[in-house]
């Protein structure tokens, strides 16, 4: 995929709404205030 899109500038995507962006811990699933991976997930959704 790199290669394929090395040519094209770079785009931000707005986030869709009722999506909020949050860190969880990869190897544990589980949300972390700071320092892990970024997850998007609805309200409805979101890990304990």
């Amino acid at each position: 995929m790199t290669q394929a899109q090395q040519d094209l500038p770079y785009r931000d995507f707005a986030q869709a709404e009722g999506v909020t962006a949050r860190q969880y811990d990869p190897a544990t699933g589980l949300l972390v205030p700071s320092g892990g991976a970024t997850g998007y997930y609805t309200q409805d959704n979101l890990p304990q």
